[in-house]
């Protein structure tokens, strides 16, 4: 699922407040299930993860790599 990401950020997004509170329902379900293994992910992290996932099934959707 791990992908090689860019440690430097240089764009920030605005979401709406419904969108957010949506996302931190999905965040808040993994760190449950995360919590037994000791592995935590910052909400940001979570975001970005689900963002490059979306990217990725579009691209092999569309042929591309």
């Amino acid at each position: 699922m791990a992908l090689p990401v860019q440690r430097k950020r240089s764009k920030s997004l605005s979401l709406s407040e419904n969108l957010i509170r949506k996302l931190n329902i999905l965040w808040y379900e993994e760190m449950k299930n995360r919590i037994g293994r000791n592995e935590k992910i910052s909400f940001s992290e979570f975001v970005e993860s689900l963002i490059w996932e979306a990217l990725k099934r579009r691209m092999e959707k569309c042929g591309g790599d």
